[in-house]
């Protein structure tokens, strides 16, 4: 019983260092283990910079590596620039060369002259000066014919005419002229050349030929077709004019003749020189008679009143009024009716005055055509243009064609451009 009253305090002890003993255990191989985990991550984290570093060292080329780069860019480059120095010499160096060997060694100089003209016509009052918007609508004396000059020196007839006269688009198209600028086809424009200014109503004219002399001539010569060419225009259009207005004349004439040969023919027929005159003395007539009826049925009455109705007197005052009666019927009658053979004065007066109403419609056509005829006449003969040299055609002294700097600089600038845009291209 003692030895157990003695035994519960030693054995709670027991327990108790035994329960500190395994928590110190516990907590060790925690350490432990958290020890092991800190190991391997260090580990894995060694590992793996390893790994980084083997990567890394792969990636990165050593010295050979890069020294064959720099030899590849190298060559790179140098293909390149051959590339772009061949480019450059094929589109810019070559052609501005061959233009250049052209215009100096080949092309043929065309030297310039220029002359300014002016049609004009007299009756048609003065020129419109105005410039501006304002003096724009305004229109030119002779702007017209100034067009249809300006037409004309651009035309195939101009061509045909100058080579019947002088054979310039022989020589033009042979070997007076280089290759390049020799004359081909209807091209004439390049050796002749107008322009109309709608302001002043003038037209300006270039001439370019290899002798100046020539041009002078040739220019004075395309004046003078010029000038003949407007004319006989007008002249026909004159002519046409003149001539329909004769016709109108003629056949104002003949419709005049035809009116008076139908009134003629209506007063022959009729027997009556002017029916109105007829139809009005018939008026009076049936108004007389009808006054002296009147005044003989009051003596008639009259005589009634006295008893007298029967007396030899009254009787022939009847028969009297009935004779005159009749005479107003048969008046009335031909006024309205006619007699069979002859239409009623009425229709008959109505003919007369459409007759005369045609007669003197005729008249005044044929007053008119008159007036129109004289004026075409006038205008025929006062409505003449006169082509004027304001600025007659001068020898030039230096060549104006070929412009060799102006050329050069184009050319310069088109091949620039090619170059460029080929380097575009082969980027993209």
């Amino acid at each position: 019983m003692e030895q157990d009253a003695r035994d519960p305090a030693p054995e709670s002890e027991r327990i108790r260092k035994w329960r500190e003993e395994r928590l110190r255990e516990a907590e060790r191989q925690k350490q432990e283990r958290i020890s092991a985990m800190a190991q391997e991550r260090a580990d894995a984290a060694a590992t793996a910079k390893e790994e980084q570093y083997a990567v890394a060292a792969s990636l990165v080329p050593d010295a050979e590596d890069i020294g064959a780069a720099h030899k590849r860019m190298a060559a790179q480059r140098r293909r390149k620039a051959r590339r772009d120095t061949i480019q450059i010499i094929i589109t810019v160096l070559l052609p501005t060369l061959l233009v250049f060997v052209y215009l100096t060694e080949y092309a043929t100089p065309l030297f310039e002259t220029h002359a300014v003209i002016a049609i004009a016509q007299p009756n048609r009052g003065t020129p419109a000066t105005g410039s501006g918007f304002i003096g724009g609508l305004l229109s030119p004396n002779g702007l017209s014919q100034a067009f249809m000059a300006n037409e004309f020196v651009r035309s195939p007839a101009l061509m045909s005419r100058l080579e019947g006269q002088t054979s310039i688009v022989s020589r033009l198209s042979g070997d007076a002229m280089d290759p390049v600028q020799r004359l081909r086809g209807q091209k004439f424009a390049r050796f002749v050349e107008s322009a109309v200014n709608v302001q002043t109503g003038m037209m300006d004219l270039y001439v370019r030929l290899p002798d100046p002399d020539e041009a002078v001539q040739l220019a004075e010569t395309i004046i003078d077709l010029t000038a003949g060419h407007i004319n006989a225009l007008e002249s026909s259009l004159r002519d046409q004019t003149v001539e329909f207005s004769s016709l109108r004349v003629d056949e104002a004439r003949a419709e005049l003749t035809s009116a008076r040969q139908e009134l003629v023919r209506l007063q022959l027929d009729s027997r009556e020189a002017n029916p109105q005159l007829r139809i009005e003395g018939l008026y009076q007539s049936i108004a007389d008679t009808d006054e002296k009826i009147n005044e003989l049925r009051f003596a008639i009455d009259k005589a009634a009143v006295s008893n007298k109705s029967d007396s030899f007197e009254t009787t022939r005052t009847r028969e009297l009024v009935s004779r005159m009666e009749a005479q107003a019927d048969a008046a009335r009658r031909a006024l309205v009716t006619g007699d069979g053979d002859t239409p009623p004065l009425s229709v008959l007066l109505m003919e007369y005055e459409m007759a005369k109403l045609r007669v003197r419609i005729a008249e005044e056509t044929l007053t008119a055509a008159l007036a129109s005829f004289s004026t075409a006449r006038s205008s025929a003969e006062l409505g003449r243009s006169v082509v004027q040299v304001v600025v007659a055609p001068q020898r030039p002294r230096n060549p104006a064609y070929p412009n060799t700097l102006t050329s050069l600089l184009i050319t310069l600038l088109i091949g620039v451009s090619a170059h460029f845009t080929l380097r575009a291209t082969a980027r993209s």
